[in-house]
This record gives C-alpha cells, structure tokens and sequence, in this order.
C-alpha cells in the first residue's frame, strides 16, 4: 500500500494554479480551483479559489466508508494562506479524534456568535 504524503502542495503552486480542479494537500485539505466563466458572463476572465476540508461522516458501526461525504468551506486563498488552512484541516482532524464533527462544532459556533451580537435598537 503506498503512503499519501502529507502537504503535497506548496505556496507557488497555490499561486499560480490557474487550471479548475481539486487539489489535494492531504489530511483532508483541498484546494478548490473554480472557472469564473459562466453561462450567464462568459467573457469573465480568471479563477476563484477556496480551501475545502473534505471528510466522510462515520456512521454508528463506524465504517467510514459507509459515511456521507462533508466539505467544509475554509475560506478563500490568498485571504486563508496555505499555513492557515494547514492548521485549521489539523483542529478539525483531532476534532474527529475526539469523535466531535467539525461541520456541527463550525454551526454551532456560528450560532452562539450570532446570539452573542444581536443589534438592539435602543436610544
């Protein structure tokens, strides 16, 4: 069986990755390359790329296999470096460790934010 390297992916060709596709880095971490030529604005020019953290839910037998796919949006490159999200795909892998799932840790996160900053409209 052959081993998967971890950081398969580096800085420069982060940047100059023009082609759309799925880039893995290992550990879960992709980067997403994505066209922004549509049908409806054919003549944009470009690419657009995010970091994505892929994992299957484990089922209750645990047969990860038999598990949905997950992505989890990391955000955008070169706002998220390559560091960046090297280090978040690494908390979410030891959340699933610990048996936490990342996608209900990042809502329920999410929510108590937005909970804690609610805008009252006093005087």
């Amino acid at each position: 069986m052959a081993i998967r390297s971890k950081h398969r992916l580096t800085a420069t060709q982060c940047n100059r990755e023009g082609n759309a596709g799925l880039y893995a880095d290992g550990g879960g971490l992709f980067l997403k390359v994505v066209s922004r030529a549509t049908v409806q604005a054919p003549r944009l020019r470009g690419v657009t790329k995010q970091w994505v953290y892929i994992y299957r839910k484990t089922k209750r037998h645990g047969d990860i296999k038999s598990g949905k796919q997950v992505r989890l949006g990391l955000g955008s490159f070169p706002d998220l470096s390559l560091l960046g999200a090297r280090e978040k795909a690494q908390e979410f892998n030891a959340m699933r460790v610990e048996g936490i799932d990342p996608n209900e840790h990042k809502k329920s996160n999410s929510e108590r934010t937005a909970r804690n900053s609610t805008k009252t409209f006093k005087r």
